[in-house]
């Protein structure tokens, strides 16, 4: 029988009114990797600060190898790694790792080749090619959690938590010669995130958190015995539309089989945004090679404004793969390339293209972005990634009654460009077009949708958001 590190019984906490930890339980074994699965808003985050002491909790018992003690004693054996790098930039490896800090009166002194050599003898213990005398900033944001870890590890830690770390640093061959040297020495890990494909690269037990409480918990092998979806959702509600959709049902799946996928069911509204999640990173790719072909439709029925989908495609489907480098022509103008697809509008009777239709599409263009700096260019050499998306983004506010499918956009979402990207869809679905975001990023693309699916390869069911169920 493994040794218990700790267990918390009914933790929880309320702020406002508000129930941020109902009543959870959870317990982990020494040397054990635990995935935190939990969607949008689940509290998974508000978790990994309890247990680091960074937030105190109203109510629960806390318990460290079968003793009782106090959050703060539990969160003394804890270390928090989250996606922001907590490492000082302007500092060497070394320096981060055994960091000086300034007494009030006098500042204390270490001898730096010290430093170098014990920063260098961690290295070597855990196989880590980074030197110990680079700065920070110079490093990738992999290579920054490694050092956050053996720095957790050298101050003692018993369990690091892993909040919300992109897929790629889990990837990446140091990080397994880490854990499997950690894990031997029993120090326990616990990655949160809400990507199910991502839990079971390490985890030996995966919990699910659902309305901020613990739903289940199951082995890693057996993640098969149950559907998942089916723990995040409610059934699709077809009377329901967004504040945005209208109640003009654009498109109806009915009974959709093909390859692996079983009787999958929805609708989409027009003028509505809706994001379908693919749990597993295993169904999306099949269902858009059905919508691209629908005469490959196994069983089940596709309908476009009331018309069945029987041809090889479907004219009111577009499919909007965000590969910006292929979508964007670095030889051509600013207006040649906003208005490219779209030079049959553009041109007059006789199919010559008008150069004042073009111009003032640009300027229109320019205007909606003025606040983004943006200008004519006579080629789109060295453009940013926000001048980019804009640009592709603004091609599609050129369609009218369209059902376009926006394909895997995660990679280009972030901090600076979440907003453009929101607003930019909102336009294309105001001008009576439906937006679909097909993705396996369920945190990143949530702000965007009103509606969200969760698809499985046997089910499609709506996420049940906490704040409008």
């Amino acid at each position: 029988m493994p040794d218990e590190l700790y267990r918390i019984q009914d933790l929880c906490l309320h702020k406002d009114n508000t129930t941020l930890i109902d009543h959870l339980t959870m317990y982990q074994y020494k040397g054990e990797i635990i995935g935190l699965m939990g969607l949008h808003d689940s509290g998974k985050t508000l978790l990994s600060l309890i247990l680091s002491g960074q937030e105190l909790p109203d109510s629960g018992r806390f318990f460290y190898e079968e003793s009782p003690v106090s959050c703060q004693d539990l969160a003394s054996h804890v270390a928090l790694v989250q996606k922001h790098s907590s490492l000082i930039p302007s500092l060497s490896v070394a320096e981060n790792v055994f960091i000086i800090r300034r007494h009030k009166r006098r500042a204390f002194l270490m001898h730096r080749k010290l430093i170098l050599h014990e920063a260098q003898n961690y290295m070597r213990e855990m196989e880590l090619a980074i030197p110990p005398q680079v700065p920070i900033s110079r490093l990738t944001r992999s290579e920054q959690c490694l050092v956050e870890i053996m720095k957790a590890y050298i101050l003692g830690a018993k369990l690091i938590i892993l909040d919300d770390i992109p897929l790629t640093f889990f990837q990446d061959p140091q990080f397994t010669r880490m854990y499997q040297h950690l894990k031997a020495k029993k120090i326990s890990f616990l990655i949160t995130s809400c990507d199910i494909y991502q839990l079971q690269i390490f985890s030996d037990r995966i919990y699910f958190m659902d309305n901020h409480r613990m739903v289940k918990w199951i082995y890693n092998e057996k993640r098969n015995t149950i559907d998942i979806s089916r723990l995040y959702s409610r059934p699709l509600a077809y009377t329901e539309s967004s504040s945005h959709a209208s109640p003009v049902v654009a498109m109806k799946a009915d009974g959709l089989c093909y390859g692996s996928l079983k009787d999958i069911c929805f609708e989409l509204h027009e003028g509505g945004i809706v994001a379908i999640f693919d749990l597993f990173r295993n169904a999306s790719s099949q269902l858009l090679a059905l919508l691209s072909h629908p005469r490959d439709l196994t069983s089940g029925s596709i309908c476009v404004y009331g018309t069945p989908v029987k041809g090889e495609s479907c004219a009111s489907f577009v499919f909007a793969g965000f590969d910006l480098e292929d979508c964007i022509f670095e030889t051509m103008s600013t207006r040649d390339n906003i208005c490219i697809g779209s030079y049959r509008k553009l041109a007059g009777p006789l199919g010559i293209l008008k150069r004042a239709r073009m111009q003032y599409v640009e300027q229109t263009f320019l205007k909606e972005y003025e606040g983004e700096g943006f200008v004519p260019r006579p080629s789109c050499r060295n453009l940013s990634k926000k001048e980019k998306l804009a640009m592709y983004l603004y091609r599609l506010e050129f369609l009218r009654k369209k059902i376009i499918f926006c394909i895997y956009p995660e990679k280009y979402i972030d901090y600076d460009t979440l907003h453009m990207l929101k607003k930019s869809l909102q336009r294309i679905a105001g001008r009576g077009n439906t937006v679909c975001i097909i993705t396996c990023d369920f945190e990143k693309v949530y702000p965007l949708a009103e509606r969200h699916l969760i698809l499985s390869l046997n089910s499609i069911q709506e996420y049940a958001d906490r704040d409008k169920a």
